[in-house]
Formats: C-alpha cells, sequence, structure tokens
C-alpha cells in the first residue's frame, strides 16, 4: 500500500484508507448542496466521488480494481455457499475500506458491476454507518441486501421507509 503524507504525519498501509476518507469527506463538505434536492443524493455522491478519484486514482484505483476480481472470481466459480468465500474477503475490510467500498461502487466506476455484488453478497454488512458522509440520505441508495443482517437495526436507527 502506498505511503500517504498529511502535513507532518506519514501513513501507511490500512491506516491510508482513514486519511484517503477524511479527504472525501473534506470534498464533500466542499462541493456537496444539503439539502439535495428530491433524488439527487446519488447524483451528488457521484459528484463528490469522481472530483476525490480524479487526484488519488493512481493510490485507490487499482485497490479496488484487485478486488472487485477477487469477488468477481467467487461469484463466477462453481463453488457452493459463495456467500463463505465472500465473508471471508469482506472480514478482511476496515471500517474505513468498507466505507470506502461503499461510495467507490456507488460512482461510475463500480455503479455499474460492482454494486450488484455487494449488494447480492451482503459486502456492506458490518460497517459502521456512523462513518458515512449523509447516512439518512446514502443507506437507501443500497438494496438492502447489502447490509445483510445489520439492514433491520439500520432501517430503524435511521427511520427508513
Amino acid at each position: 500500500m502506498d505511503l500517504v503524507s498529511d502535513g507532518n504525519r506519514v501513513t501507511k498501509s490500512r491506516d491510508c484508507f482513514k486519511v484517503w476518507f477524511n479527504r472525501l469527506k473534506n470534498h464533500h463538505a466542499a462541493h456537496a448542496v444539503y439539502p439535495p434536492e428530491a433524488g439527487a443524493a446519488l447524483a451528488t455522491v457521484q459528484d463528490v466521488y469522481s472530483r476525490f478519484y480524479e487526484e488519488h486514482q493512481s493510490e485507490v484505483g487499482h485497490y479496488f480494481r484487485t478486488l472487485y476480481h477477487i469477488i468477481k472470481l467467487v461469484d463466477e466459480s462453481g463453488v457452493p455457499n459463495k456467500r463463505r468465500y465472500t465473508s471471508l474477503a469482506r472480514a478482511q475490510l476496515s471500517s474505513y475500506e468498507q466505507a470506502f467500498l461503499f461510495y467507490n461502487c456507488l460512482s461510475q466506476n463500480g455503479n455499474k458491476k460492482f454494486k450488484p455484488l455487494v449488494e447480492r453478497y451482503a459486502l456492506l454488512e458490518n460497517m459502521p454507518t456512523n462513518l458515512l458522509l449523509a447516512p439518512d440520505l446514502h443507506i437507501p441508495l443500497y438494496a438492502p441486501s447489502a447490509y445483510g443482517d445489520d439492514y433491520a437495526q439500520i432501517k430503524e436507527r435511521y427511520k427508513l421507509g
């Protein structure tokens, strides 16, 4: 994993995701318009993430492409109980990696191919929703299946319909 420098502090390995996520948060604060027009939450997320991705593609792009191909490999394989294997991959993700996965798969980069796999295999299960930039607006951008067994609690917590 690349080194990330924020001022005087150098971050490496999976800790980079916390730094990148804070940068994504800053992009969100600078460019998102809230409250968004009805139905504009996805467009807002895509705009904010594309601005972030434009600056950081060389740092995060390969990571999500690799993760996508691992999940796709399991999906296309003939192994029984595919969820068991995708759960092993999910278990390796930190909270910030999961939150990043959330936004990457809503972007133009992951919306068509990766997001359906996230929803099929509940790759957002156990993700701390308090990390999301606007949980009440963003959680509904995925099918409930993306959150696995956690969805009932999430629905109640955020008063989702």
